[in-house]
């Protein structure tokens, strides 16, 4: 016989793995602060909805003029007000100071 007929006939030893190491890095315990706090994502939602809109809401307005007066600028400029317009209340409020009004 060969030596893969002899490897098929006995049985499939499993492997055995060395015990691991005992670990005893006396650490404390993670301090849990902001636990359930989601003002972060709160702010972020907030600033992506300050800056997109206005610029919704300038191109509504450009539409509505187009269809009143018949042009094609109406839309165009009503997005870029819009646009600008929500760059400065983002600014704004990214210079608000955390937690306060101003």
């Amino acid at each position: 016989m060969s030596d893969a007929d002899d490897q098929e006939k006995e049985p499939k030893q499993q492997k055995k793995y060395p015990d691991p190491p005992a670990w005893d890095y006396k650490r404390k315990p993670p301090a849990r602060t902001n636990e359930g706090d989601y003002s972060g994502i709160a702010q972020g939602v907030k600033l992506a909805y300050t800056l997109i809109g206005p610029l919704i809401a300038g191109w509504l307005v450009g539409y509505f003029i187009d269809r009143s007066r018949g042009g094609t600028d109406g839309q165009l400029w009503g997005a870029v007000i819009g646009f600008f317009a929500g760059i400065a209340v983002l600014a704004t409020l990214m210079n608000r100071p955390p937690g306060g009004k101003g």
